[in-house]
C-alpha cells in the first residue's frame, strides 16, 4: 500500500531527484549509489512497494531506512521512517502495534521535526483511527494535521486533509460539517491544485452529501461536473466509471428508470474493463433490479444470470448477504414470491452468521422477516384465489353432465326436470352466499395487510428517529469527554454542554413517552391550584443554559406579577417547554426570544411566544402538529428534532379544553398563542375528548 500523503510530503524535500526512478529496478540503482537522505527515501519506497506482497522483505527495507536515517540524523528522515515501520505492521493486520508506532512518530516529530514533520504524523493517525471507525480520534488528529499545514507550501496535503475532514463527517453523518469540508477542498484545489484526479474525488464526495441530503439537483449538477473533469484525462477512466454509476443511482431513486439504464450500462463495461468484480457486480444486480420495474422481465433475468456468475467469483460474505436482498427484490418486483422468500430468506441466514455487521443485524433481520410473512400471505391469497377456481369449474361441470342427463329424460320425466332445476337454484344461491363470504374474508386479510404495513413502518420510522436523535447528543457527549481529556483548562464549558446534550437527550425520551400515552389514551389531566408566574419562570430558567449556548435572550412581558389557576401543572409544563425549546432551536445567535402573558378575561389566558427565527410556510404550517413531521427548515445549531414536541402540544392544550394558533411567514420569525382555561374541572380522558 502506497502512502499518498508520504509521497507528496517526500516531493518537498530531495525527492524530486527520486521521482523519475519508478520501477523497482531504478530503485535498486540509488540504493546502491546514493548514502544520503535520498537513499533512505529509497528504502521507504522499496518497503510501500512490498507492503502487501512480501511483509518480510517490507519490515526489511523499513528497518534498513529507519537505521540510515538515525545514523544520518535526519529528523524528516526518522519521522517517515517511523510511519513506514507503522505502515507494515498495519498492513500485517497488527493494528495495536502499529498505532503505537504512529504515536511513536508523532513524539518524534513533536520533539524534533519541522511542522510537515507534524502534519505527516497527525494525518496518518486521523486516517487510521478513521479505518477502524474512531472517528472521534480521527477527527482531533485530522484537525491538528490541518493546523500545523501550510497551504502555500503544502498545497496537496492541505486538500488531503480537507478531503478526510469531510469524509469522516459524511460517514458520521454529520452532512452539513461534511459538505463544509468538502466544499472548501473543492475551491483550494480549482485554485491551487492541477491534481484532476483529486478534483474529481471532491467533486464526487459533494455530489453523495447533496444525494444523501435528498438535494438532487445540486447532487446530479456536481456528478456531471466530477464527469467533465474526468474526461479530460483518460487515466481517470476507472473513476469516472464509479461517478457515472453514482449518477446513476440519483435517476433510479427519482424513479427516472430508462435515464438511469445507460448509466448503469456504461459504469458496467468499465467496471468489467478494469476487472472491478465487486462493483460488476452490484452494477449488474442494479440494472436487473431496473428491467423488473420496468416490466421487462427478459432483460432483468439476463442481467440477474451475469450477478450470479460474478458473484461465484466474489467470495465476500457481507456482499453475498445484500446481493442476495436485492435478488429477493427483483424476484418481488416481478411478482415471483416464491423466489423472492427463496432469498430473502437465504439472505437472513447470512445476518444469522453475523456475515454482517452486529448494529444492522435487527434492522436487517426484521426487514427481510416482514417481506417474508408478507410474501407468504400473498401466496396463501393466491392459493386460496386458485382453489375457488378449481371449485367453480368443478361446479361448472358437475352442472353440464347434470343437463345432459335431464335432456335425455325431458320427455320422459317432466317434474324430475323441474326439480333438479329447483336443486340447480339453490346451488346457485349457497355459491354466491360462499362467494361473499370468501370476498369478505379476501377484504379482511388485505384490511389486516395494510394495517401491519402501516404499524411495521411507523416502528421502523421511530426507530429511525430516535436511533438518530439519540445517537447524536450521545455522540456530542463522548466527543466532549475526548475533548475534556484533551483539554481539561476548558472543562467548565465542555461540562455545560455536555448537560445541554443531556436535555436533549431528555427530551426525546420524554416527547416519546408523552406521545404513546396520548396515543393510548392513557394521559389524563389532574388539576391543582397553583402560580402559573411561578410556574413559567421555573421553566425559563431551565431553557437559560440552551439560550446562554447560543446568546439568545428571553424576554418576558407579563400583564401581572401571580396567576393563582386550577390547572394540571404537568401537562402545561410540558406544553411552554417544548413551545419555548423549539423558539430556541430554530432561533439564530445572537437573537431574541420573546413571552407575552395576557390576562384580560376571566376565563382563559393567552400566552404568546415569539421567535426571530426562519419562519414556516404556509406548506409546513399545514402539518405542523402532525406527529414525526419534517419541515423543511432545520434548527439553527444543528439541535435535534423529532417532529413530536408540537403534535403533543396540540394534543394536550385540547385535552384541557384550551387552543394553540400559528402565526409566521418565511423569514420573518414565528409566533405561538396558547389560550389556557383558569380552572377546569373533573379528570378528562384522550378518549372523553375524541368521543
Amino acid at each position: 500500500m502506497v502512502n499518498s500523503c508520504l509521497v507528496i510530503l517526500l516531493s518537498l524535500l530531495s525527492w524530486s531527484q527520486f521521482k523519475a526512478e519508478k520501477d523497482t529496478v531504478n530503485i535498486k540503482k540509488v540504493l546502491y549509489t546514493r548514502t544520503d537522505s535520498v537513499q533512505v527515501y529509497a528504502l521507504l519506497r522499496m518497503s510501500e512497494l512490498y507492503e502487501i506482497s512480501d511483509v518480510a522483505k517490507a519490515t526489511k527495507y523499513a528497518k534498513v531506512a529507519e537505521a540510515l536515517a538515525n545514523k544520518l540524523n535526519a529528523p524528516q528522515c526518522i519521522t517517515l521512517a517511523i510511519i513506514q515501520r507503522g505502515n507494515v505492521l498495519w498492513a500485517a493486520k497488527k493494528n495495536d502495534v502499529a498505532l503505537l508506532a504512529y504515536n511513536e512518530a508523532l513524539d518524534y516529530a513533536v520533539k524534533f521535526g519541522s511542522l510537515a514533520d507534524k502534519r505527516e504524523a497527525y494525518y496518518v493517525l486521523g486516517t487510521k483511527y478513521s479505518e477502524i471507525r474512531q472517528y472521534f480520534k480521527s477527527i482531533q488528529f485530522l484537525y491538528q494535521s490541518l493546523q500545523v499545514t501550510d497551504q502555500k507550501t503544502q498545497e496537496g496535503a492541505y486538500a488531503f486533509t480537507l478531503y478526510e475532514l469531510g469524509k469522516v463527517n459524511f460517514v458520521l453523518g454529520n452532512s452539513k460539517e461534511s459538505l463544509r469540508y468538502y466544499e472548501r477542498c473543492l475551491e483550494f484545489v480549482e485554485g491551487h491544485q492541477k491534481d484532476v484526479h483529486l478534483k474529481a474525488l471532491v467533486a464526487n464526495a459533494v455530489a453523495l452529501v447533496h444525494e444523501q441530503n435528498k438535494d438532487y439537483t445540486n447532487a446530479i449538477k456536481y456528478y456531471q461536473k466530477a464527469l467533465d473533469i474526468c474526461q479530460s484525462d483518460p487515466k481517470l477512466l476507472e473513476l469516472s466509471g464509479i461517478i457515472t454509476g453514482n449518477l446513476g443511482n440519483v435517476y433510479q431513486i427519482q424513479g427516472k428508470l430508462k435515464m438511469a439504464v445507460p448509466l448503469f450500462k456504461e459504469d458496467l463495461r468499465i467496471s468489467l474493463q478494469f476487472n472491478n468484480i465487486s462493483a460488476s457486480l452490484f452494477t449488474a444486480v442494479g440494472l436487473a433490479q431496473i428491467y423488473a420495474n420496468l416490466n421487462e422481465k427478459d432483460s432483468s433475468m439476463k442481467f440477474l444470470a451475469f450477478s450470479e456468475v460474478l458473484l461465484s467469483k466474489h467470495n465476500n460474505p457481507a456482499t453475498s448477504f445484500t446481493v442476495r436482498q436485492n435478488y429477493g427484490k427483483v424476484y418481488e418486483a416481478l411478482k415471483d414470491y416464491e423466489k423472492a422468500n427463496y432469498y430473502y430468506k437465504l439472505a437472513l441466514s447470512e445476518v444469522d452468521k453475523n456475515f454482517v455487521p452486529k448494529d444492522f443485524n435487527e434492522i436487517a433481520s426484521l426487514q427481510m422477516q416482514h417481506k417474508i410473512a408478507f410474501n407468504e400471505k400473498e401466496l396463501e391469497l393466491l392459493k386460496k384465489s386458485k382453489e375457488l377456481d378449481d371449485s367453480q369449474l368443478q361446479e361448472s361441470n358437475n352442472r353440464n353432465q347434470l343437463l345432459l342427463v335431464s335432456l335425455v329424460f325431458l320427455v320422459v320425466i317432466v317434474l324430475f326436470i323441474f326439480l333438479l332445476l329447483r336443486q340447480k337454484v339453490n346451488s346457485n344461491k349457497l355459491l354466491s352466499k360462499k362467494t361473499d363470504i370468501i370476498s369478505d374474508q379476501n377484504n379482511q386479510v388485505s384490511l389486516s395487510n395494510t394495517k401491519l404495513l402501516e404499524v411495521n413502518r411507523q416502528k421502523t420510522e421511530i426507530i429511525g428517529i430516535v436511533s438518530h436523535d439519540l445517537k447524536a447528543p450521545i455522540n456530542r457527549i463522548k466527543g466532549l469527554l475526548d475533548l475534556l481529556v484533551l483539554d481539561i483548562r476548558n472543562r467548565e464549558e465542555y461540562i455545560n454542554m455536555m448537560l445541554l446534550s443531556i436535555n436533549d437527550a431528555n427530551n426525546l425520551i420524554q416527547n416519546l413517552l408523552d406521545n404513546s400515552s396520548l396515543e393510548d389514551g392513557k394521559s389524563t389531566l389532574r388539576p391543582t391550584e397553583f402560580d402559573f408566574i411561578t410556574l413559567l419562570n421555573s421553566i425559563i430558567k431551565v431553557n437559560i443554559p440552551q439560550a446562554q449556548y447560543k446568546g439568545i435572550e428571553i424576554i418576558t412581558e407579563l400583564s401581572t406579577h401571580s396567576l393563582i389557576i386550577i390547572n394540571d401543572k404537568l401537562a402545561l409544563t410540558r406544553i411552554i417547554e417544548n413551545i419555548l425549546s423549539n423558539a430556541l432551536k430554530f432561533s439564530n445567535k445572537g437573537t431574541q426570544v420573546f413571552i407575552k402573558l395576557d390576562n384580560k378575561l376571566s376565563t382563559h389566558f393567552e400566552i404568546a411566544i415569539t421567535d426571530n427565527g426562519p419562519g414556516i410556510s404556509l406548506e409546513d404550517q399545514e402539518k405542523l402538529f402532525i406527529a414525526f413531521s419534517k419541515l423543511s427548515s432545520s434548527p439553527t445549531a444543528g439541535e435535534s428534532s423529532t417532529g413530536l414536541g408540537l403534535s403533543i402540544v396540540k394534543k394536550l392544550v385540547e385535552l384541557m379544553k384550551g387552543k394553540v394558533e400559528v402565526e409566521s411567514q418565511v423569514g420573518e420569525g414565528t409566533t405561538f398563542k396558547l389560550f389556557i382555561p383558569m380552572r377546569i374541572s373533573g379528570i378528562e380522558t384522550t378518549d372523553n375528548l375524541l368521543n
